[in-house]
């Protein structure tokens, strides 16, 4: 809600190109105290991902283990 109010969105990760330039964003903040980052991927509830935008997710590249609150 609050970036919508501020006339943007949350970042969407559509190939590992994007996934690479967010990574580098994310270092550069963690240098200022910044560990965490928000992207607008959510859980359909249908055995799907979709995007805030509400465009599915088709690049998915997941840490070992995770996502861990979905039901497989």
């Amino acid at each position: 809600r609050y970036c919508r109010e501020k006339y943007t969105d949350l970042a969407t990760v559509d190939n590992k190109n994007d996934m690479n330039e967010i990574n580098n964003v994310i270092k550069l903040k963690q240098s200022a105290n910044t560990e965490h980052a928000w992207i607008g991927l959510q859980w359909t509830g249908h055995d799907k991902w979709q995007w805030s935008s509400g465009e599915p997710a088709l690049y998915l590249n997941w840490a070992i283990g995770q996502p861990e609150a979905t039901v497989q």
